[in-house]
């Protein structure tokens, strides 16, 4: 009798709570890649002027506390997916 642990597999379940955790990953790549100094996109996305000044506020709340909700956000969909 096998007594090991099975446990759910580390990829998100296709659907959507898969598609969310995909999203999610994307868009803080996206927003990590701006708030190292990226620029591609951000004048569509944040406006020119905000992009081309950058202020701290921004970058700080803008630009990192986006990413790290959105890290809480795919955890929580991960969970999600692999309930």
């Amino acid at each position: 009798m096998d007594m090991r642990k099975h446990t759910a597999p580390l990829s998100p379940a296709p659907g959507p709570p898969g598609f969310a955790v995909a999203w999610c990953a994307a868009f803080t790549v996206l927003h990590v890649y701006w708030a190292l100094g990226g620029n591609i996109g951000l004048a569509e996305s944040a406006g020119a002027e905000l992009a081309r000044e950058k202020p701290t506020a921004f970058v700080l709340i803008g630009l990192w506390g986006v990413a790290a909700l959105l890290v809480v956000g795919g955890v929580f969909w991960c969970a999600v997916a692999r309930s």
